[in-house]
């Protein structure tokens, strides 16, 4: 079955059909970024760019290195996540 994200009513993550707590907002935002990608690559410029807008954090570069690497253990290492 793999990975579901419902994005109406807030986003929510599913894996092989059951609810995955992927943290707070800047996550969720994240994975939304990700998924209205539809396929396409996103390069780290551009996530922080949709993630924290034109005054990113001097940090936002590792930040989202950190997300995208919890993420990837969350949901176990077998799905395309990645910060570049």
């Amino acid at each position: 079955m793999g990975v579901a994200v419902r994005l109406f009513g807030g986003v929510r993550v599913e894996f092989d059909g059951s609810p995955v707590q992927v943290g707070g907002r800047l996550p969720r935002l994240i994975i939304a970024s990700l998924v209205l990608a539809d396929g396409r690559a996103l390069s780290s410029e551009r996530l922080i760019e949709l993630v924290w807008g034109d005054d990113p954090p001097v940090t936002a570069r590792r930040t989202l290195q950190s997300y995208v690497a919890g993420m990837r253990r969350t949901l176990g290492g077998a799905h395309a996540l990645s910060a570049s």
